[in-house]
């Protein structure tokens, strides 16, 4: 009702008390303002603190600790000292006369924002033309702070997708140099890859007589020697010309090749590509090859074990011995690898001599249910069927030898007189680059398939040289002068 004068909060006594309107306490309360929600906030100055009256009636403190003094700090941490004049502007910042600090604090945030008006200006005794000017003022600041916000806040929208679209194309851009890089570095293996299979073609074609120190180098960094260096090789001038001739000394002092196994098979494969044979197949396809032991290094040692040299065992391994070097290994490598007697040399070496033939036969079957070679046999059994399948001749040759067996065995032929292959009297010998005396058609038909050879298991050429005095010492061993009598005292010549 106009005229009425009524009490919004406050018990009449002097003290300090939150609550309900009807309970609480004030101590001198001076300057007051209404913000744009009806809160009223008072300077209580005895008080020393700033207080809020919702529309409710409820009080609260809203800064001040109740001790008289000055600090900047939180809500309920910072003094004041007498309080007095309180107005609101129109962003909800509230500003206090601290009376005997003469200064004149801000309290951000604390209310509604649109309220500029002191509480008398709004109160309904006054002239509406008043209260008009004034709620006008506060509309205005009001859709004044709501462009302000809204124009804020689109600000920072745009700035963030702004952010977002430079750091999408530093993404884009990261991305795509990335897979420059890649395809970079794609192209330069591809070129050096392409230079390195050009490099093996050259050699496998040409041997090793035409390259200096570096493509020496770069022979044996394809062959797995990773510790010499090309100063080393052009300090001691190891040219391609030299490699072949490399000792086993060499290997170990200037290679650096410190295991039995590594030298060996180094040597094997320089030896094949001085006779231009090329690089030596993958460890994965030497099954493939006829004669050949491929038994890694463990394998290697589960032979050992089995034939009952089990002590042998740890050094075959740590000089890294397998199938390929275990057929190579001569007498003077039995000291180095712990054969310590020479009985348990003698027994070692029968039993290399029989793996060796039986590996060169075709017939090295391991892995029967204990073996080491998963019971695989190796194909040279499947090469000499291919020899017979291919040449007729050769189909006629052995039909002949098996008529003519049963004489045969009558008559003291020495054992050179069989080629190894056909394990049959030879007819037309020939001796080939690694030294033993061949049947013509039989070891022809094997350089079909192999480029090793049937005794030595070694890379040679299918160089082949007529042995006319095997040939001689035959035609005389068949001479009916030197038969034995025929059953019925004939002869069948």
């Amino acid at each position: 009702m106009a005229g009425v004068v009524s009490t919004l909060a406050g018990t009449g006594v002097i003290g300090h008390s939150d609550g309900p309107g009807a309970q609480a306490q004030f101590n001198s309360p001076f300057g007051v303002a209404v913000d744009g929600e009806g809160n009223v906030y008072v300077g209580d100055q005895s008080n020393h603190r700033i207080r809020k009256v919702a529309p409710d009636g409820t009080v609260s403190t809203l800064a001040g600790t109740g001790a008289a003094g000055h600090s900047d700090s939180p809500g309920a941490q910072a003094q004041f000292n007498c309080p007095r004049g309180v107005v609101v502007d129109g962003e909800g910042n509230v500003y206090v006369a601290d009376y005997y600090n003469h200064r004149i604090r801000k309290l951000v945030g604390f209310a509604v924002a649109g309220a500029m008006l002191p509480a008398a200006a709004a109160g309904p005794g006054r002239p509406f033309t008043v209260r008009l000017a004034a709620l006008e003022r506060r509309v205005i600041a009001a859709a004044t702070a709501a462009d302000r916000t809204t124009a804020v806040h689109t600000a920072a929208v745009a700035e963030a997708e702004a952010a977002l679209e430079q750091a999408q194309a530093a993404q884009a851009a990261a991305v795509r140099e990335a897979r420059d890089r890649h395809a970079a570095a794609c192209a330069a293996l591809a070129e050096v890859e392409a230079e390195a299979d050009g490099f093996r073609s050259r050699v496998a074609r040409e041997g090793l007589a035409g390259l200096d120190e570096l493509g020496a180098y770069e022979v044996l960094q394809l062959l797995g020697v990773a510790g010499v260096t090309l100063g080393t090789l052009r300090a001691q001038e190891i040219g391609g010309a030299v490699l072949p001739d490399l000792t086993e000394a060499d290997m170990q002092g200037v290679l650096g090749l410190t295991r039995l196994g590594d030298r060996r098979r180094l040597a094997v494969a320089l030896r094949r590509l001085a006779q231009g044979q090329g690089f030596p197949p993958p460890a994965t396809a030497r099954h493939q090859q006829p004669g050949a032991l491929a038994w890694d290094v463990a394998q290697a040692a589960q032979w050992l074990v089995e034939e009952g040299f089990g002590e042998l065992a740890a050094v075959f391994t740590a000089q890294a011995v397998d199938g390929e070097c275990l057929l190579l290994l001569r007498a003077e490598d039995l000291a180095g690898l712990g054969v310590a007697t020479v009985g348990q040399r003698s027994r070692l070496t029968r039993q290399l001599e029989a793996l060796t033939k039986l590996t060169y036969a075709g017939q090295v079957v391991r892995g029967q249910g204990k073996g080491v070679a998963g019971g695989a046999v190796l194909p040279v059994a499947e090469v000499l069927a291919a020899v017979l399948e291919e040449n007729e001749e050769l189909q006629q040759r052995m039909a002949e030898l098996r008529a003519e067996a049963a004489a045969d065995r009558a008559v003291d032929v020495p054992p050179q007189f069989f080629c190894p292959i056909l394990q049959d009297l030879m007819q037309d010998p020939v001796m080939a680059m690694d030294g033993h005396t061949y049947e013509r058609a039989a070891i022809t038909t094997w350089f079909r398939r192999s480029a090793r050879s049937p005794m030595t298991n070694l890379e040679i050429p299918p160089t082949l040289v007529p042995n006319h005095a095997i040939r001689q010492q035959i035609a005389a061993l068949a001479s009916p002068k030197r038969r034995p009598p025929a059953v019925g005292g004939g002869s069948r010549y």
